[in-house]
């Protein structure tokens, strides 16, 4: 684990262990990322699938798909992408190129990239964002769904 994804793991903790409501007593319908500058995104971006906003994804997901508003990989390997469920459970993994392109194409260009991503918690709300793998930039959010129960 990198130093700057420890930090984001530390003040995901810090943020919930003092308190916030979107931790731990309300739901919030996406989860809070630590405050901080924004990592600022290479182009634009959109949860490809499940779709942002889906309800009642199957825990056993297996991978994320991003899409990116691109005609080639703007990415490389500088980027990683990061779970973070309403209890404030963080999964960091890699993201890479997609060896088969989804069938939401919301941009005029479409380069889509995968993530794979542990068995999930059912009945919650899980935020997919991209961070850096390096710096102490805040997490950029790609879109949310929820898990069925």
């Amino acid at each position: 684990m990198t130093t700057s994804c420890r930090a984001f793991v530390l003040g995901v903790a810090s943020f919930c262990i003092l308190g916030s409501a979107a931790c731990s007593v309300t739901p919030a319908p996406v989860p809070i990322s630590p405050s901080g500058p924004s990592c600022g995104l290479p182009a634009q971006f959109e949860l490809s699938h499940p779709l942002s906003g889906a309800q009642g994804v199957p825990t056993s997901l297996g991978q994320v798909q991003i899409v990116a508003d691109a005609s080639s990989d703007v990415l490389g390997s500088t980027w990683n992408v990061v779970l973070l469920e309403k209890g404030a459970n963080v999964y960091q993994g890699l993201i890479l190129p997609s060896t088969s392109p989804g069938t939401f194409k919301p941009f005029p260009t479409n380069f889509y990239y995968t993530a794979p991503v542990p068995p999930l918690y059912a009945s919650d709300v899980y935020g997919v964002y991209l961070i850096k793998t390096s710096g102490t930039c805040a997490p950029a959010l790609v879109g949310s769904f929820t898990t069925s129960s």
